[in-house]
């Protein structure tokens, strides 16, 4: 599809191997995330948080409900898209091209709400409190 439309701005590479992962998405300026419309209640994107925790902003194409949506508008850490619109994703990218400073306090933005609410074992803990809970067995909170 690059060579039929002439896009050259665009470039394709290989799936890279899970050891260069975390490499790939640090050296990336902004991280890219779409999500299907009508599943924001299904799940989210794994690699988000693998974005988060590379410190870089990410534009979403999502539906504003979604998790993804929610986390970046609460967080300033980038730009949520409606799903099919091209225009809004165009400018978002290009917002981001033209602003290092945006880029920069977005990507600490990311890293800072990876840290404060997405660790594992931070993760964990919901979830055993979660499971807990729908067993009938909640456990108690810390004071």
């Amino acid at each position: 599809r690059l060579k039929n439309e002439a896009i050259h701005n665009v470039r394709m590479f290989a799936l890279a191997d899970s050891g260069n992962y975390a490499d790939m998405l640090a050296a990336a300026d902004v991280g890219l995330v779409t999500l299907a419309r009508g599943a924001e209640g299904i799940g989210v994107p794994s690699k988000f948080y693998s974005i988060l925790a590379a410190g870089r902003p990410t534009v979403a194409v999502v539906a504003r409900n979604s998790e993804v949506a929610l986390v970046l508008k609460e967080s300033d850490s980038g730009i949520q898209v409606d799903t099919g619109d091209a225009k809004s994703l165009a400018s978002a990218l290009e917002r981001l091209a033209a602003s290092p400073a945006d880029r920069d306090r977005m990507g600490a933005n990311a890293r800072k709400v990876l840290v404060e609410r997405y660790t594992l074992s931070q993760s964990g803990e919901l979830f055993y409190r979660t499971l807990m809970s729908a067993s009938g067995n909640p456990v108690a909170t810390a004071n």
